[in-house]
């Protein structure tokens, strides 16, 4: 019987990747759980849960005792830059240094489209697994930057003899989260205005249960090495996405369309304050940022769906329904 170890496995995703694993008998699932969280429903009954936290040494070790494969999910979504780059990239270094003690056979890696270099390039081209990485992530947010260091160091200092699956995923979506991200635009605080930045822009979308169906097979597949983007198929433009979405929620509040040249105009111009002001006034929008979220671009699934036999199960009507069916009544 094959041991899995999940990290993250009480999170958005890691629970969707907790109950795809347990559905195949012959696997064994553990799970690092940090001290006092809550389960969130993981089911106790069929995994192993391994208190502890990965940037504890002593922990990490007791999770790996007899697993075979390691799904490594965790990182911080928020909060300052350096507690996400500790929360991150550090507690990665930690769990790839003390596996370099364990006969590890496989890694998957959760690693994120943001490592990618998508303003180099063209509009209408496709994003797939042999686009550019990104040259400049200290230019995107925080996010982003641990992101990219953190897949950085596990390609770099993972055992040769472990075989090692990234997975990229586009905007993962699902229950009451990715709804009105940063890809569609921006909520201004304090006075509510929703700025839907773009109209036609594809949105790299995939639905959780799909995702996390990906992230368990390249577990289980031994065919499953090297990088696989994950999107659903038929992705919405911005504009048919917010159709959908007020379709089955009603109509955003304040929504403001602000086509895409126009707010590239207005970032490059707010850049150029940012410099002149020697960084007094903060460079929230810039060129790069604008480039890398909201240009046309299209993306590929090809490669996972042909290797590891994937298939996107929910679309965005049926994404959209579920959310709403879950709303409290």
């Amino acid at each position: 019987m094959k041991s899995v170890l999940v990290t993250g496995a009480n999170g958005f995703l890691g629970r969707y990747v907790v109950d795809h694993l347990i559905q195949n008998s012959d696997i064994k699932v553990k799970c690092l759980v940090r001290k006092g969280s809550n389960l969130n429903g993981l089911p106790e009954q069929s995994i192993e849960v391994v208190r502890g936290s990965l940037n504890n040494e002593q922990d990490v070790r007791e999770a790996l005792q007899d697993v075979d494969v390691v799904v490594h999910l965790a990182a911080s979504l928020g909060g300052s830059p350096m507690g996400m780059f500790i929360e991150t990239v550090v507690s990665t270094e930690i769990l790839i240094d003390v596996a370099k003690d364990f006969p590890i056979k496989k890694m998957v890696f959760c690693s994120s489209f943001s490592v990618y270099g998508a303003s180099l390039l063209r509009a209408g081209s496709t994003l797939d697994e042999a686009s550019p990485i990104e040259p400049n992530p200290e230019k995107r947010d925080a996010y982003g930057w641990c992101k990219f260091y953190q897949e950085e160091w596990v390609r770099d200092n993972l055992p040769k003899s472990t075989t090692l699956a990234i997975v990229r995923p586009g905007v993962i979506y699902g229950e009451d989260k990715g709804f009105l991200g940063p890809r569609i635009g921006l909520r201004l605080p304090g006075i509510g205005i929703f700025l839907q930045i773009g109209t036609r822009a594809r949105l790299p979308l995939t639905h959780v249960q799909n995702c996390s169906e990906a992230i368990a097979l390249c577990a289980t597949n031994d065919q499953a090495e090297g990088i696989f983007n994950i999107v659903d198929d038929d992705l919405p433009t911005q504009s048919a996405y917010v159709k959908a979405y007020q379709r089955r929620f009603g109509k955003i509040r304040k929504r403001v369309i602000v086509p895409y040249r126009l707010f590239l105009l207005v970032a490059m111009v707010f850049e150029r304050f940012s410099r002149l002001s020697k960084g007094n006034l903060p460079p929230v929008f810039t060129k790069y940022k604008t480039q890398s979220m909201y240009k046309r671009i299209n993306y590929s699934n090809k490669r996972a769906k042909e290797i590891l036999a994937w298939t996107p199960q929910v679309n965005l009507e049926e994404g959209l329904k579920i959310a709403h069916d879950l709303e409290p009544q």
